[in-house]
């Protein structure tokens, strides 16, 4: 019914009052067909709703205007969701397509029922975009919707609700995500492979992620283990560890032969490959055994890359590995408990106990320090919190002495922000100490610059740090 309505409207429009003759009884044609013009005017507002023209402009076919009306609408936020609504069954597919961009750009809460609405629309471009909107969108339905698009025909439709499950941040859709190995497109496969990337890299996702490693098999598991290349949580290492055990069953690979193409050998590769970043010295035992025995070169090579990674020894390959455990079995056995603590630690819901910190030098716990420095990132925030739990008496004299010694501003003044959260009485005296080290070193370092004709170092961002922090060295923690 729009098309005559609208050719109504402009023959109307056309007209002269004076053309027209004057109708003494009956309908006033004019004036109906006059109030149907100012009906579908972009620019007219219904009372009590100002974005009456932006809805409007959904149906414009000019792109400028639409995508106008688009900004508009999304600005404006969940209070036109009823309108988009009942725009949600135009029958025009394009209004409806603007309206999923327009629920894509609102998202939260609120958007959700209407963006599961429009993702069982008929049109895919529509499916598409309603599956992306839901990745904005909360809700205990969301994942569940996004989950069976995945089984879409259309492979456009399957790779927005990939890209979706990534956004969410819900490691539950991890399981799902791993069919990723049989997807036959290679930009949905893509898609599912980077949200499985996204996912395993939170905190929580490690209990999923291990619990996958042992029920998962073939190139599901592979999935998952690829994105773990690019974690670094030691808590997976026991895991990873039971992966690599069957290395010391696997042949040589025949001449021009690859990995790949022997699923287990891919699969034990790839673990060996997630240990550099993900494991530890409770690791260190397998890794030598394989790298000096394993009748496989490619896994033996990998094995020693990774230990080389984990120990920081740049031995050689093979049977001096052996000699190499022989050596060091006893530093082992001695680190794994620490090793196993500290892993312990990246578990964001455990409590920290002082009594178990207190078991530890704070050479030994240097590595929180080292992670609480990095200053982004959740394990640099759960470092900080642990080192908060110790007694701060303990780390006075230890990052005192790591500031006289380190030569680089920006690690200087991360440990002046943790000297003054640890906090306690100690804390302004550490402080103080800091600040007369600071002053000692530009005095030396002006006197120098003077002596060699050039301008010495600024150390004013690190001057400027004292004041503020020193006052939270007085705050109660």
């Amino acid at each position: 019914m729009r098309l005559p309505v609208l050719l109504l409207a402009v023959s109307l429009s056309c007209l002269a009052e004076d053309d027209i003759p004057r109708i003494e009884s009956g309908v006033d044609v004019l004036k109906a067909g006059q109030a149907v013009i100012e009906a579908l005017r972009p620019e007219r507002e219904v009372a009590g709703k100002p974005w009456a023209g932006d809805l409007a402009a959904l149906s414009n076919p000019t792109r400028d205007i639409a995508q106008r009306g688009i900004r508009s609408l999304v600005q404006r936020g969940q209070v036109v969701l009823p309108d988009l609504e009942v725009l949600a069954h135009d029958i025009d597919p394009l209004v409806r397509t603007r309206v999923a961009e327009v629920v894509m750009g609102i998202g939260g809460t609120a958007a959700t029922p209407l963006a599961i609405l429009q993702s069982q629309d008929e049109e895919p471009r529509v499916r598409e975009l309603a599956a992306l909107g839901l990745g904005r969108c909360q809700g205990d339905a969301v994942r569940p919707r996004l989950e069976a698009m995945l089984d879409e025909k259309r492979s456009e439709v399957r790779t927005a609700a990939a890209a979706a499950l990534g956004l969410t941040g819900e490691v539950a859709a991890l399981g799902p995500l791993l069919r990723a190995d049989t997807e036959p497109d290679s930009l949905a496969q893509r898609a599912m492979t980077d949200s499985v990337a996204r996912l395993v890299a939170r905190p929580e996702a490690v209990p999923v992620v291990i619990d996958l490693l042992a029920r998962e098999s073939g190139g599901r598991r592979d999935v998952l283990l690829t994105a773990l290349l690019t974690v670094t949580d030691p808590r997976l290492c026991p895991a990873l560890l039971t992966l690599v055990r069957p290395a010391q069953g696997i042949p040589e690979a025949p001449p021009g032969g690859r990995l790949k193409g022997q699923p287990q050998a891919w699969t034990t590769w790839l673990a060996l490959r997630a240990l550099a970043t993900n494991g530890d010295s409770r690791a260190w035992e397998a890794l030598c055994q394989i790298a000096a025995d394993a009748p496989n070169t490619e896994l033996r090579e990998t094995a020693a890359a990774t230990m080389r990674a984990l120990s920081g020894w740049q031995t050689g390959a093979g049977k001096t590995w052996q000699v190499w455990w022989s050596d060091h079995a006893t530093e082992a056995a001695a680190r794994i408990p620490l090793d196993t603590f500290l892993a312990s630690l990246r578990d964001p819901t455990a409590p920290v106990s002082r009594a178990e910190l207190a078991a530890f030098s704070q050479a030994q716990l240097m590595p929180l320090v080292d992670a609480a420095l990095g200053r982004t990132g959740w394990w640099a925030a759960r470092a900080l919190q642990a080192l908060r739990a110790d007694d701060p008496a303990r780390w006075s004299q230890p990052l005192l002495a790591r500031y006289t010694t380190s030569t680089l501003a920006l690690e200087r003044i991360g440990l002046v922000l943790i000297v003054a959260t640890l906090s306690g009485p100690a804390a302004a005296d550490t402080l103080t100490a800091m600040r007369a080290h600071l002053e000692a070193l530009a005095s030396r370092e002006l006197a120098q610059a003077d002596d060699q004709g050039r301008v010495p170092p600024d150390h004013g961002a690190e001057r400027a740090a004292f004041p503020t922090l020193t006052q939270h060295a007085h705050a109660k923690p």
